[in-house]
């Protein structure tokens, strides 16, 4: 048997998630299947987010049984989606120096591309242009000098991915001393 290169590797990671500006720490947390196409971890097509870091193992072990991977790597999120951050970082400022709209985009796309939901083709458009674009970028004001309508359009996308994620999840809990 051989072994698996790196990037065939399949690894649950933990994606954490600041919605309200007023949260000083991430208030909900999923677990995110990297592999080829990232999975998040989902019950009925629903994906599943839960409140406290530390129950991370558990919903795992009672939500993933028909999604193995090689490697589990829970201790601290590796995704990263702070929505505050990433909207207050593109209205008020010129640049992104903590990649937090990318990193907001790049879980928002992959977490609508799991469920059954299609976006609309300007709105999936404009959210690839702004992955592309802040992967190698950070300044706001470039993306947007040729036209100030973008911006708000680029908000009101993110927007709709926000509304898309929040139809197709459940906040679960663990279930403690199950048998």
């Amino acid at each position: 048997m051989s072994k698996k290169d790196a990037s065939e590797l399949r690894i649950w990671r933990l994606a954490s998630f600041r919605i309200s500006t007023e949260a000083e720490r991430p208030e909900l947390f999923c677990l995110i299947l990297e592999a080829d196409k990232d999975q998040p971890l989902s019950k009925g097509g629903r994906i599943l987010f839960f409140r406290e870091i530390d129950d991370a193992e558990l919903i795992l072990e009672q939500y993933a049984i028909e999604q193995s991977a090689d490697k589990k790597d829970l201790d601290e999120p590796f995704f990263i989606c702070d929505i505050a951050s990433a909207l207050y970082v593109l209205t008020q400022t010129e640049m992104d120096d903590n990649a937090s709209v990318l990193g907001a985009i790049n879980t928002l796309l992959d977490l609508v591309a799991a469920t059954s939901l299609s976006p609309p083709t300007e709105v999936e458009k404009l959210m690839k242009e702004a992955a592309d674009y802040f992967t190698f970028n950070k300044s706001i004001a470039v993306l947007f000098s040729g036209d100030p309508q973008k911006k708000e359009g680029l908000v009101n996308a993110i927007l709709w991915y926000i509304g898309a994620v929040c139809v197709m999840s459940e906040i679960v809990s663990p279930i403690h001393g199950s048998m």
